[in-house]
């Protein structure tokens, strides 16, 4: 960290995890993750540029949620897409889960094999992450 803050070092760890402001009125980004969603799903036949752009337009969402840490957009294989996203603790990833997916089922009758979505919650135990 290389800003200062004259908060005590034990309130300022748990601000920072917390994301809410010192008393120096610093909002601290999260700097770190314990809970996640793992998702996977088959694209139609024909429909992979239409996932692609799906995706594109949700990270642009995601980019706007600051309860999400971490986000990306993964293809497995040509018509196999995946999302990893990441959040402080599991309030914020069922908040997050409450929000976006009854947008992702009715996507998926459109877009997806039926059948082939799975979303897996995953306690994440460690990560690396900028700031």
């Amino acid at each position: 960290m290389s800003e200062s803050c004259s908060c005590e070092k034990d309130k300022l760890t748990f601000m920072r995890v917390s994301g809410i402001s010192c008393k120096c009125k610093k909002k601290w980004r999260y700097n770190m993750v314990t809970a996640g969603f793992l998702i996977r799903f088959e694209a139609k036949p024909g429909k992979e540029a239409d996932v692609e752009r799906a995706l594109k337009g949700a990270l642009a969402a995601a980019q706007e949620e600051p309860e999400t840490i971490a986000y990306f957009l993964i293809r497995l294989e040509p018509s196999t897409f995946g999302v990893f996203d990441a959040f402080p603790d599991e309030e914020r990833r069922l908040a997050h889960y409450n929000a976006r997916w009854p947008q992702l089922q009715e996507r998926a009758k459109a877009l997806f094999v039926e059948g082939s979505l799975v979303m897996e919650k995953v306690d994440i135990l460690g990560a690396k992450l900028p700031g």
